[in-house]
């Protein structure tokens, strides 16, 4: 579980604070690990949407199983460039990759409005601006097979989900959201459905996050 003693970081930050007291969301990090790295082996592919610094994606590339490590990409995608900074530098030394890009169906192009002091992982996309949008179906290469999705991008959650509908349907990955309220796990429990998923029933963290099968 100690993934964080080489992740690059803010210290003054929330989840900064939180790394630098060995880890962050370790409950949700361990049911993750219990679930799905069992599935990983030749051509998987785990996606981090809404990486911040990259505590999910660090995790991951620290604790892959040894049969699964050489053949596991992993991809994280971050667009408030104040976090993509230490994403990148921890992408570097982890060996995942890292994107300045947001994740969405919502909009071409994007600006970020930035979180609270001190909480920069709270920082949200607009439309507008000079940062990249994407979808995920177009970053992953035929025959790879995507075994965990997660998704944390304060309230957009869905806009993520709807640029993953071959994803959804083929690699029929874990998936990870986070949920602020009923309205918004509601929503994504009913898109998910419409591709198979079930809830598993627990939910995760400080700020409710849940996992769908």
């Amino acid at each position: 579980m100690d993934y964080t003693k080489n992740m690059a970081y803010d210290p003054r930050d929330h989840i900064g604070k939180q790394l630098r007291a060995g880890g962050y969301e370790r409950d949700l990090l361990r049911a993750v690990r219990d679930l799905a790295f069992d599935d990983l082996g030749v051509n998987s592919v785990v996606l981090d949407v809404g990486a911040h610094v990259g505590n999910f994606a660090t995790f991951v590339t620290h604790n892959l199983p040894d049969a699964a490590a050489p053949h596991t990409r992993v991809l994280a995608f971050e667009p408030n460039p104040d976090s993509f900074k230490y994403l990148e530098h921890n992408a570097q030394r982890y060996g995942f990759e890292a994107f300045n890009f947001a994740v969405t169906d919502a909009y071409p192009s994007c600006s970020i409005e930035p979180g609270p002091e001190g909480n920069s992982g709270m920082a949200k996309i607009t439309e507008g601006g000079d940062i990249a949008c994407v979808f995920l179906d177009d970053m992953v290469d035929a025959g790879e097979d995507v075994v965990i999705l997660k998704v944390d991008v304060e309230g957009h959650e869905s806009a993520v989900l709807r640029t993953a509908r071959l994803i959804l349907s083929t690699s029929k990955p874990l998936v990870i959201c986070e949920a602020h309220n009923k309205e918004k796990f509601d929503e994504l429990d009913s898109y998910l459905a419409d591709f198979g998923y079930k809830w598993t029933g627990k939910r995760y963290c400080a700020t409710p996050t849940y996992i769908w099968q």
